[in-house]
């Protein structure tokens, strides 16, 4: 830890200090270009701290662009070049090469951390890394290779036990999953997790039981998560498992793929899954998920509709509506905004952002009569109600400008008197002023 500290102190003391505080202050205020530009200054008055280059491939990375991640290896390449033990840069690259696809240097740089890492629970954390990464290129065997390594320097690690039953079942040896699962349960318990914390091990232990065959004790595990709200989806995740739902696996595929945005891949695997006709609410939404994150929000919204139309669950259904209304509004779809925003509030009338978005959306449709009224709705709700002048400025604002269009001219400087605060303070007493000089 003084090592550490000395080598933080090293970085806001060296000649390029002063650049490198002002780099950091643009890349928090999301000013990337200003912030290269200014570790690129830093790096001038000292080339070979690694931190600075760090930080500039962190600000490319969050381009998000080919270009800009291109630089962004180079950037990591000459952190750990100047700083061979600065293990985040290595894993940092890992994230690109995984995110490209490129098993080879993946798996390279997930080996250098280790490598290069002191720490021993670090060590650990870059095994169990490694070992997952394999499964998911379905290569098992050396998945469960690399545990070993990460077995030897902390045998009862709870994430090595959980990984190593996983890896156990991939190769169908569920008796050894069983035992790792089990385990890992036990000390979990042992610890005293929360119940959230604690489910994921149990729900290893009821699918090893399961696929061995045991049903009586995967019943008592699925009936013991499924009688608390707090572990309810747990239970489900457990019966999916192992009753062999069929959309599951695909499922899972699309979330990973969309979670690195490979969105082609992520798509295939959500059709996949809806083509098998298992769970299709959760399908349409999955592929409602990726088409969102795609920026295809026509399409994201078309898949929602179909998950509405298959899901029977009240609480699931709202949820679904929820993610709509939003997609709808942005991508200017006001009336059929409107129309789902209705549908929510019937079941969840004090939810205000919803109400909000239904106050916007008879805005933009020329309904400001009706957006007044929402908003005043909203104004009411006890939370609202409670809150300061800040808070309230966004929705008197609203109003304002509505009442305005409606040629209420009175309601209208009523409500951008009592906009002035915040943000909208400026523009309130504008809208004041150009009032006043009718």
């Amino acid at each position: 830890m003084l090592l550490l500290l000395v080598g933080q102190q090293a970085w806001a003391q060296g000649a390029g200090a002063s650049k490198y505080k002002e780099a950091e202050a643009a890349r928090k205020a999301k000013n990337m270009k200003e912030a290269i530009d200014l570790y690129d200054q830093a790096i001038k008055l000292e080339p070979i701290n690694a931190k600075y280059w760090f930080r500039k491939g962190q600000t490319h990375l969050a381009m998000k662009d080919d270009a800009n991640v291109d630089q962004a290896i180079k950037s990591f390449e000459k952190a750990v070049e100047y700083n061979p033990g600065l293990t985040s840069g290595y894993v940092m690259l890992y994230k690109i090469y995984a995110n490209r696809k490129d098993a080879n240097n993946a798996i390279r740089y997930l080996k250098l951390a280790y490598e290069k890492e002191t720490d021993q629970s670090k060590k650990v954390k870059y095994k169990v890394l490694t070992a997952k990464y394999y499964l998911q290129q379905d290569k098992p065997n050396d998945a469960l290779r690399e545990l070993q390594d990460a077995k030897a320097l902390s045998p009862n690690d709870l994430q090595v036990l959980l990984t190593e039953g996983d890896v156990q079942g991939a190769l169908g040896n569920w008796s050894q999953a069983l035992d790792s699962y089990n385990k890992a349960y036990t000390i979990a318990r042992d610890a005293k997790l929360k119940d959230m914390q604690l489910a994921k091990y149990q729900v290893g232990v009821g699918l090893a039981n399961y696929k061995l065959g045991k049903t009586a004790e995967y019943e008592k595990i699925y009936n013991e998560l499924n009688a608390s709200p707090t572990t309810r989806k747990a239970a489900l995740r457990l019966a999916r498992l192992a009753k062999g739902n069929q959309s599951s696996l695909p499922l899972r595929l699309a979330t990973a793929y969309m979670s690195i945005s490979e969105f082609d891949e992520a798509k295939k695997y959500a059709n996949q899954a809806i083509q098998q006709g298992n769970n299709l609410a959760m399908g349409y939404q999955v592929l409602g998920y990726v088409h969102a994150r795609a920026g295809e929000n026509s399409l994201a919204i078309s898949a929602f509709a179909k998950a509405a139309a298959e899901e029977k669950d009240p609480a699931k259904l709202n949820k679904i509506h929820s993610t709509m209304v939003m997609l709808q509004f942005k991508n200017g779809d006001y009336q059929p905004a409107l129309t789902t925003a209705n549908k929510i509030l019937e079941k969840s009338p004090d939810n205000t952002k919803v109400m909000f978005t239904k106050a916007l959306s008879e805005y933009k449709l020329g309904r400001y009569n009706d957006c007044i009224a929402t908003v005043d709705k909203i104004l009411t709700n006890p939370t609202i109600a409670k809150s300061g002048d800040v808070a309230k400025a966004k929705y008197h604002f609203l109003a304002g400008v509505a009442a305005k269009k409606a040629n209420k001219l009175d309601r209208a400087k009523d409500a951008f008197t009592k906009a002035q605060f915040g943000s909208f303070k400026a523009a309130a007493k504008s809208e004041l002023q150009a009032l006043g000089a009718k």
